[in-house]
């Protein structure tokens, strides 16, 4: 990592144009860098609630105890949640604007790798803690694409935890006909998902919302991947037969919602895979 950081190079113009960096690539190596050294170092010692987070998450990646990895986890939670949203530009051309997104970049990743490590250990409770913060985070695909993705990545997440906590309840997903949305704090952060109305709710849209932030970063692939996680999660609702008929259409209704942007060839499979139920 230190040899990366050293390393005298010179970006392309239209890349330090992209990312307001003389050094785009250490976007990536510098927060990993840092991340080792809290790791590997005796005398290294974080610096803030960001800082602690890191080595709590790498400790909880190496943990091979569920209960320990949830107390890592669950720590940087409690940490994260009550401090002020770190927003991101508002666009390309805003003011200290690389300032502003290194700074939400690593909020948001902090967040994000918190939902990743988490459902690695299928701590489905965990990831529904962290996968809000991820898509409270305004991020613009022309700012950073790359959160975007994320966004879209995390919220696929969300739409597995919410699966999970339902099947643990011996409940089966099935679209609400009456959303019932989850409540807002006053920073407009939702609140972590939770009950049987607020989860299918929560699940319909985060799978909506994560096609829409692929299409968004310009990754049909990834909006693919939605429709495919939509039809696997929604398949036994399709083949209850014909008295949750309703319910089936509301979820169709959702995920159809999604799908106009896709490429012509996922639009037709998507579209086909419903019309098979």
């Amino acid at each position: 990592m230190r040899k990366g950081l050293a390393l005298d190079y010179s970006a392309p113009a239209d890349e330090r144009a992209q990312w307001q960096l003389e050094r785009p690539l250490d976007r990536a190596l510098a927060p990993l860098a840092r991340a080792l050294a809290l790791k590997t170092s005796l005398s290294e010692t974080p610096e803030g609630a960001e800082e602690a987070c890191v080595l709590a998450i790498e400790r909880a990646r190496d943990a091979k105890n569920p209960a320990i990895r949830r107390d890592y986890l669950a720590k940087c939670v409690d940490r994260l949640s009550p401090l002020d949203l770190v927003p991101p530009p508002a666009g390309p051309d805003a003011p200290d604007r690389a300032g502003a997104q290194l700074a939400a970049r690593r909020r948001t990743s902090l967040w994000a790798e918190i939902a990743r490590v988490a459902w690695a250990g299928r701590l489905d409770d965990v990831v529904r803690a962290a996968a809000p913060f991820v898509a409270a985070a305004d991020w613009h695909p022309a700012v950073d694409p790359e959160m975007v993705i994320a966004q879209a990545e995390i919220a696929y997440l969300e739409v597995e935890a919410c699966t999970a906590a339902l099947a643990r309840d011996g409940l089966t997903v099935a679209a609400p006909l009456v959303p019932t949305p989850a409540a807002v704090d006053a920073r407009g952060v939702r609140e972590p998902a939770a009950g049987e109305a607020v989860l299918q709710t929560v699940l319909c849209d985060a799978l909506a919302r994560g096609m829409a932030r692929a299409l968004a970063a310009g990754q049909p692939w990834l909006a693919i991947n939605g429709a495919t996680l939509a039809w696997n999660t929604f398949l036994p609702l399709m083949l209850r037969g014909r008295c949750v008929g309703c319910r089936a259409i509301a979820a169709a209704r959702i995920i159809y919602a999604a799908l106009p942007r896709l490429p012509a060839p996922a639009l037709l499979a998507c579209a086909t895979h419903f019309a098979s139920c």
